[in-house]
Protein backbone atom coordinates (compact mmCIF):
# COMPACT_ATOMS: atom_id res chain seq x y z
CA UNK A 1 0.00 0.00 0.00
CA UNK A 2 1.58 3.29 -1.12
CA UNK A 3 1.16 6.25 1.17
CA UNK A 4 -0.64 9.04 -0.65
CA UNK A 5 0.54 12.29 0.79
CA UNK A 6 -2.58 14.22 1.56
CA UNK A 7 -0.60 16.40 3.88
CA UNK A 8 -1.05 19.46 1.70
CA UNK A 9 -4.56 19.91 3.10
CA UNK A 10 -5.09 23.63 3.72
CA UNK A 11 -5.23 25.21 7.12
CA UNK A 12 -9.02 25.03 7.13
CA UNK A 13 -8.60 21.35 8.13
CA UNK A 14 -7.42 22.64 11.46
CA UNK A 15 -9.00 25.92 12.62
CA UNK A 16 -6.50 25.97 15.47
CA UNK A 17 -3.75 26.75 12.96
CA UNK A 18 -5.00 30.32 12.97
CA UNK A 19 -3.08 30.74 16.21
CA UNK A 20 -0.70 33.66 16.16
CA UNK A 21 1.98 31.93 18.18
CA UNK A 22 5.35 32.25 16.39
CA UNK A 23 6.20 28.57 16.92
CA UNK A 24 2.95 27.52 15.25
CA UNK A 25 3.63 29.76 12.26
CA UNK A 26 7.20 28.55 11.87
CA UNK A 27 6.28 24.87 12.19
CA UNK A 28 3.48 25.17 9.68
CA UNK A 29 5.68 27.01 7.21
CA UNK A 30 8.36 24.32 7.52
CA UNK A 31 5.71 21.64 7.05
CA UNK A 32 4.37 23.28 3.91
CA UNK A 33 7.94 23.48 2.54
CA UNK A 34 8.34 19.71 3.16
CA UNK A 35 10.96 20.37 5.82
CA UNK A 36 9.40 17.72 8.04
CA UNK A 37 12.54 16.78 9.94
CA UNK A 38 13.24 20.42 10.71
CA UNK A 39 9.75 20.96 12.08
CA UNK A 40 10.02 17.80 14.19
CA UNK A 41 13.33 18.94 15.64
CA UNK A 42 11.89 22.36 16.41
CA UNK A 43 8.89 20.80 18.19
CA UNK A 44 11.05 18.47 20.26
CA UNK A 45 13.16 21.42 21.44
CA UNK A 46 10.13 23.48 22.47
CA UNK A 47 9.18 23.78 26.14
CA UNK A 48 5.54 23.19 25.36
CA UNK A 49 3.25 22.69 22.38
CA UNK A 50 -0.29 23.89 21.84
CA UNK A 51 -2.87 21.64 20.20
CA UNK A 52 -2.23 23.08 16.73
CA UNK A 53 1.53 22.46 17.13
CA UNK A 54 0.85 18.85 18.13
CA UNK A 55 -1.34 18.43 15.05
CA UNK A 56 1.40 19.81 12.81
CA UNK A 57 3.91 17.53 14.50
CA UNK A 58 1.61 14.58 13.77
CA UNK A 59 1.44 15.58 10.10
CA UNK A 60 5.23 15.73 9.95
CA UNK A 61 5.60 12.28 11.52
CA UNK A 62 3.00 10.97 9.08
CA UNK A 63 4.92 12.48 6.17
CA UNK A 64 8.15 10.70 7.12
CA UNK A 65 6.36 7.37 7.70
CA UNK A 66 6.69 7.45 11.48
CA UNK A 67 3.12 6.28 11.90
CA UNK A 68 3.34 5.19 15.54
CA UNK A 69 4.55 8.63 16.54
CA UNK A 70 1.94 10.23 14.27
CA UNK A 71 -0.86 8.29 15.98
CA UNK A 72 0.46 9.43 19.34
CA UNK A 73 0.21 13.08 18.31
CA UNK A 74 -3.20 12.82 16.66
CA UNK A 75 -4.54 11.00 19.72
CA UNK A 76 -3.40 13.88 21.89
CA UNK A 77 -5.21 16.32 19.60
CA UNK A 78 -8.41 14.26 19.78
CA UNK A 79 -8.26 14.21 23.58
CA UNK A 80 -8.52 17.97 23.49
CA UNK A 81 -10.64 18.33 20.35
CA UNK A 82 -12.65 15.14 19.74
CA UNK A 83 -14.38 16.70 16.73
CA UNK A 84 -11.15 17.61 14.94
CA UNK A 85 -11.83 16.09 11.49
CA UNK A 86 -8.24 16.41 10.29
CA UNK A 87 -6.86 14.56 13.30
CA UNK A 88 -9.42 11.77 12.82
CA UNK A 89 -8.51 11.49 9.15
CA UNK A 90 -4.74 11.36 9.50
CA UNK A 91 -5.00 9.16 12.57
CA UNK A 92 -7.01 6.76 10.42
CA UNK A 93 -4.44 6.95 7.64
CA UNK A 94 -1.58 6.16 10.01
CA UNK A 95 -3.51 3.32 11.63
CA UNK A 96 -4.08 1.80 8.19
CA UNK A 97 -0.35 1.75 7.54
CA UNK A 98 0.13 0.10 10.92
CA UNK A 99 -2.33 -2.63 9.93
CA UNK A 100 -4.93 -1.60 12.51
CA UNK A 101 -7.62 -1.49 9.87
CA UNK A 102 -10.80 -1.53 11.92
CA UNK A 103 -9.61 1.24 14.23
CA UNK A 104 -8.52 3.18 11.17
CA UNK A 105 -11.89 2.90 9.45
CA UNK A 106 -13.68 4.17 12.57
CA UNK A 107 -11.54 7.32 12.56
CA UNK A 108 -11.95 7.79 8.81
CA UNK A 109 -15.73 7.43 9.11
CA UNK A 110 -15.69 9.98 11.91
CA UNK A 111 -13.77 12.42 9.70
CA UNK A 112 -16.35 11.99 6.93
CA UNK A 113 -19.18 12.40 9.44
CA UNK A 114 -17.71 15.68 10.68
CA UNK A 115 -16.96 17.02 7.19
CA UNK A 116 -19.10 15.08 4.68
CA UNK A 117 -18.24 17.43 1.84
CA UNK A 118 -14.50 16.86 2.08
CA UNK A 119 -13.41 14.99 -1.03
CA UNK A 120 -10.15 13.67 0.40
CA UNK A 121 -11.81 12.26 3.48
CA UNK A 122 -14.27 10.32 1.33
CA UNK A 123 -11.45 9.13 -0.92
CA UNK A 124 -9.39 8.03 2.08
CA UNK A 125 -12.32 6.08 3.53
CA UNK A 126 -12.91 4.47 0.15
CA UNK A 127 -9.27 3.48 -0.09
CA UNK A 128 -9.48 1.90 3.38
CA UNK A 129 -12.55 -0.10 2.33
CA UNK A 130 -10.75 -1.28 -0.80
CA UNK A 131 -7.69 -2.31 1.19
CA UNK A 132 -9.84 -4.35 3.56
CA UNK A 133 -11.60 -6.23 0.77
CA UNK A 134 -14.72 -4.11 0.37
CA UNK A 135 -14.42 -2.59 -3.12
CA UNK A 136 -18.19 -2.15 -3.38
CA UNK A 137 -18.16 0.13 -0.33
CA UNK A 138 -15.11 1.87 -1.74
CA UNK A 139 -16.98 2.69 -4.94
CA UNK A 140 -19.81 4.28 -2.97
CA UNK A 141 -17.31 6.59 -1.28
CA UNK A 142 -15.60 7.39 -4.58
CA UNK A 143 -18.96 8.17 -6.18
CA UNK A 144 -19.78 10.68 -3.43
CA UNK A 145 -16.32 12.20 -3.70
CA UNK A 146 -16.60 12.53 -7.46
CA UNK A 147 -19.92 14.36 -7.11
CA UNK A 148 -18.22 16.99 -4.94
CA UNK A 149 -15.66 17.92 -7.59
CA UNK A 150 -12.17 19.19 -7.04
CA UNK A 151 -10.78 15.81 -6.03
CA UNK A 152 -7.28 14.54 -6.62
CA UNK A 153 -6.64 12.98 -10.02
CA UNK A 154 -5.76 9.70 -8.29
CA UNK A 155 -9.47 9.16 -7.76
CA UNK A 156 -9.69 7.86 -11.35
CA UNK A 157 -7.16 5.14 -10.58
CA UNK A 158 -8.83 4.26 -7.28
CA UNK A 159 -12.21 3.85 -8.97
CA UNK A 160 -10.79 1.74 -11.78
CA UNK A 161 -8.95 -0.54 -9.34
CA UNK A 162 -12.13 -1.01 -7.32
CA UNK A 163 -14.01 -2.08 -10.44
CA UNK A 164 -11.17 -4.47 -11.28
CA UNK A 165 -11.41 -5.98 -7.80
CA UNK A 166 -15.07 -6.65 -8.54
CA UNK A 167 -14.04 -8.18 -11.90
CA UNK A 168 -15.88 -5.43 -13.75
CA UNK A 169 -13.18 -4.83 -16.34
CA UNK A 170 -15.46 -2.98 -18.74
CA UNK A 171 -16.31 -0.45 -16.04
CA UNK A 172 -12.64 -0.07 -15.16
CA UNK A 173 -11.77 0.56 -18.80
CA UNK A 174 -14.53 3.18 -19.00
CA UNK A 175 -12.98 5.01 -16.02
CA UNK A 176 -9.57 5.02 -17.69
CA UNK A 177 -11.14 6.54 -20.78
CA UNK A 178 -12.81 9.18 -18.61
CA UNK A 179 -9.41 10.06 -17.18
CA UNK A 180 -7.69 10.57 -20.53
CA UNK A 181 -10.64 12.56 -21.83
CA UNK A 182 -10.57 14.97 -18.89
CA UNK A 183 -6.94 15.22 -17.81
CA UNK A 184 -3.95 16.94 -19.33
CA UNK A 185 -1.45 14.73 -21.18
CA UNK A 186 1.15 16.15 -18.79
CA UNK A 187 -0.58 14.39 -15.90
CA UNK A 188 0.90 11.18 -14.51
CA UNK A 189 -2.64 9.86 -14.08
CA UNK A 190 -3.28 10.51 -17.78
CA UNK A 191 -0.17 8.47 -18.58
CA UNK A 192 -1.10 5.61 -16.27
CA UNK A 193 -4.67 5.54 -17.57
CA UNK A 194 -3.56 5.54 -21.20
CA UNK A 195 -1.24 2.62 -20.44
CA UNK A 196 -4.10 0.62 -18.91
CA UNK A 197 -6.27 1.44 -21.93
CA UNK A 198 -3.58 0.08 -24.22
CA UNK A 199 -3.23 -3.12 -22.20
CA UNK A 200 -6.98 -3.69 -21.90
CA UNK A 201 -7.59 -3.13 -25.60
CA UNK A 202 -4.64 -5.35 -26.53
CA UNK A 203 -5.78 -8.22 -24.33
CA UNK A 204 -9.37 -7.77 -25.54
CA UNK A 205 -8.21 -8.07 -29.13
CA UNK A 206 -9.09 -4.47 -30.01
CA UNK A 207 -5.72 -3.97 -31.60
CA UNK A 208 -6.43 -0.72 -33.42
CA UNK A 209 -7.50 0.91 -30.15
CA UNK A 210 -4.41 -0.52 -28.45
CA UNK A 211 -2.25 0.87 -31.22
CA UNK A 212 -3.72 4.34 -30.73
CA UNK A 213 -3.14 4.21 -26.98
CA UNK A 214 0.49 3.11 -27.09
CA UNK A 215 1.28 5.40 -30.01
CA UNK A 216 -0.11 8.30 -27.99
CA UNK A 217 2.02 7.29 -24.99
CA UNK A 218 5.17 7.22 -27.08
CA UNK A 219 4.23 10.57 -28.57
CA UNK A 220 3.78 12.34 -25.21
CA UNK A 221 6.55 10.45 -23.36
CA UNK A 222 9.23 9.96 -26.04
CA UNK A 223 11.91 9.17 -23.49
CA UNK A 224 9.87 6.45 -21.76
CA UNK A 225 11.22 3.65 -23.91
CA UNK A 226 9.46 0.88 -21.98
CA UNK A 227 6.29 1.74 -23.90
CA UNK A 228 7.90 0.92 -27.24
CA UNK A 229 7.77 -2.90 -26.80
CA UNK A 230 4.03 -2.63 -26.09
CA UNK A 231 3.45 -1.05 -29.49
CA UNK A 232 5.72 -3.65 -31.08
CA UNK A 233 3.51 -6.36 -29.57
CA UNK A 234 0.46 -4.71 -31.12
CA UNK A 235 2.09 -4.63 -34.57
CA UNK A 236 3.14 -8.25 -34.28
CA UNK A 237 -0.41 -9.21 -33.30
CA UNK A 238 -1.60 -7.32 -36.39
CA UNK A 239 1.08 -9.17 -38.41
CA UNK A 240 2.51 -5.80 -39.40
CA UNK A 241 6.03 -7.03 -38.79
CA UNK A 242 7.81 -4.26 -40.69
CA UNK A 243 6.33 -1.63 -38.37
CA UNK A 244 7.28 -3.67 -35.35
CA UNK A 245 10.83 -4.25 -36.60
CA UNK A 246 11.21 -0.54 -37.30
CA UNK A 247 10.44 0.17 -33.65
CA UNK A 248 12.93 -2.50 -32.61
CA UNK A 249 15.63 -0.48 -34.34
CA UNK A 250 14.66 2.45 -32.14
CA UNK A 251 15.47 0.32 -29.09
CA UNK A 252 18.74 -0.93 -30.56
CA UNK A 253 19.72 2.66 -31.32
CA UNK A 254 18.86 3.72 -27.79
CA UNK A 255 21.01 0.88 -26.47
CA UNK A 256 23.97 2.02 -28.55
CA UNK A 257 23.58 5.51 -27.09
CA UNK A 258 23.44 4.10 -23.56
CA UNK A 259 19.83 5.22 -23.02
CA UNK A 260 18.45 1.89 -21.82
CA UNK A 261 18.62 0.88 -18.18
CA UNK A 262 20.59 -2.17 -17.13
CA UNK A 263 17.53 -4.38 -16.57
CA UNK A 264 16.23 -3.60 -20.06
CA UNK A 265 19.51 -4.68 -21.61
CA UNK A 266 19.94 -7.72 -19.38
CA UNK A 267 16.41 -9.14 -19.72
CA UNK A 268 15.62 -8.05 -23.26
CA UNK A 269 12.12 -6.95 -24.24
CA UNK A 270 8.84 -8.71 -24.89
CA UNK A 271 7.89 -8.12 -28.52
CA UNK A 272 5.09 -10.67 -28.98
CA UNK A 273 2.46 -12.47 -26.93
CA UNK A 274 0.13 -15.23 -28.00
CA UNK A 275 -1.93 -18.00 -26.44
CA UNK A 276 -1.86 -21.74 -26.90
CA UNK A 277 -4.28 -24.17 -25.21
CA UNK A 278 -4.91 -21.93 -22.23
CA UNK A 279 -1.26 -20.95 -21.83
CA UNK A 280 0.22 -17.55 -22.65
CA UNK A 281 3.53 -17.41 -24.47
CA UNK A 282 5.74 -14.34 -24.07
CA UNK A 283 8.41 -13.86 -26.74
CA UNK A 284 11.49 -11.90 -25.63
CA UNK A 285 14.31 -10.60 -27.77
CA UNK A 286 17.86 -10.10 -26.54
CA UNK A 287 19.24 -6.60 -26.93
CA UNK A 288 22.58 -6.95 -25.14
CA UNK A 289 26.02 -7.57 -26.58
CA UNK A 290 25.96 -10.62 -28.83
CA UNK A 291 28.95 -12.84 -28.14
CA UNK A 292 29.84 -16.36 -29.29
CA UNK A 293 26.90 -17.72 -27.28
CA UNK A 294 23.59 -15.91 -26.79
CA UNK A 295 19.82 -16.32 -26.97
CA UNK A 296 18.25 -14.35 -29.79
CA UNK A 297 14.69 -15.15 -28.68
CA UNK A 298 13.30 -16.69 -25.50
CA UNK A 299 9.70 -17.92 -25.38
CA UNK A 300 8.28 -18.17 -21.86
CA UNK A 301 5.29 -20.51 -21.56
CA UNK A 302 3.15 -19.52 -18.59
CA UNK A 303 -0.08 -20.39 -16.85
CA UNK A 304 -2.76 -17.64 -16.75
CA UNK A 305 -1.52 -16.65 -13.27
CA UNK A 306 1.91 -15.86 -14.74
CA UNK A 307 3.77 -18.94 -13.47
CA UNK A 308 6.37 -19.90 -16.08
CA UNK A 309 6.40 -23.66 -16.66
CA UNK A 310 8.93 -23.91 -19.48
CA UNK A 311 10.93 -21.86 -21.92
CA UNK A 312 12.12 -22.33 -25.48
CA UNK A 313 15.23 -20.49 -26.66
CA UNK A 314 16.65 -19.67 -30.07
CA UNK A 315 20.36 -20.07 -29.31
CA UNK A 316 23.47 -19.10 -31.21
CA UNK A 317 26.50 -21.23 -30.28
CA UNK A 318 29.85 -22.28 -31.81
CA UNK A 319 28.75 -25.94 -32.06
CA UNK A 320 25.78 -24.82 -34.14
CA UNK A 321 28.14 -23.00 -36.49
CA UNK A 322 30.10 -26.24 -36.79
CA UNK A 323 26.96 -27.84 -38.21
CA UNK A 324 26.67 -25.12 -40.86
CA UNK A 325 23.83 -23.17 -39.20
CA UNK A 326 23.53 -20.12 -36.96
CA UNK A 327 20.71 -20.89 -34.51
CA UNK A 328 19.20 -23.90 -32.80
CA UNK A 329 16.03 -24.16 -30.76
CA UNK A 330 16.39 -25.55 -27.25
CA UNK A 331 13.94 -25.89 -24.41
CA UNK A 332 14.13 -25.85 -20.64
CA UNK A 333 11.62 -27.25 -18.16
CA UNK A 334 11.62 -29.14 -14.88
CA UNK A 335 13.56 -31.98 -16.56
CA UNK A 336 16.39 -29.68 -17.57
CA UNK A 337 17.82 -28.29 -20.80
CA UNK A 338 17.54 -30.08 -24.14
CA UNK A 339 18.85 -29.31 -27.61
CA UNK A 340 16.32 -29.71 -30.43
CA UNK A 341 18.71 -30.40 -33.27
CA UNK A 342 15.89 -30.92 -35.74
CA UNK A 343 15.26 -27.17 -35.51
CA UNK A 344 18.33 -25.53 -37.04
CA UNK A 345 18.16 -22.12 -38.73
CA UNK A 346 20.18 -19.69 -40.80
CA UNK A 347 21.11 -16.24 -39.43
CA UNK A 348 18.44 -14.45 -41.48
CA UNK A 349 15.56 -16.72 -40.40
CA UNK A 350 12.17 -15.01 -40.27
CA UNK A 351 10.45 -14.70 -36.92
CA UNK A 352 7.26 -16.24 -38.30
CA UNK A 353 9.18 -19.46 -39.02
CA UNK A 354 10.53 -19.53 -35.47
CA UNK A 355 7.05 -18.98 -34.04
CA UNK A 356 5.64 -21.83 -36.14
CA UNK A 357 8.41 -24.10 -34.91
CA UNK A 358 7.74 -23.18 -31.28
CA UNK A 359 4.06 -24.04 -31.70
CA UNK A 360 5.02 -27.32 -33.35
CA UNK A 361 7.25 -28.18 -30.38
CA UNK A 362 4.43 -27.43 -27.97
CA UNK A 363 2.01 -29.61 -29.95
CA UNK A 364 4.48 -32.48 -30.08
CA UNK A 365 5.16 -32.22 -26.34
CA UNK A 366 1.40 -32.28 -25.65
CA UNK A 367 0.93 -35.40 -27.75
CA UNK A 368 3.61 -37.37 -25.84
Amino acid sequence: MIKTLLVWLPAVCCPLLLSAQPLSDVMWEMYEMDNFEGAIELALEADSLCTSDIYTLGLCYYSVNEDLLAVEQFSKVLEEKPKHAGAHFFNGQSLMFLGLNQQAIQHLKQAVSLEPDHCDYLTGLGSAYHTTGRPDSALLCYKKALALGGCMENLYIYRAKAFEALEKQDSALAVYYQAVNKLSPESEIFEESMYHIGMYEYLNGNLEMAEKAFHRLIEIRPHQLHYVPKLIQVYYALEEYEKGDSLKQKLYGANERGELDEAFVKDGFCFDQFTWRGKRIYAYESIGIQGPLYNKYVFFVAHPDGEVIRQIQLEHRPDVLDKGYYFVLTHTNYRGHENLWQYLFEKDVEYQDIKKSVLRILRQEKSK
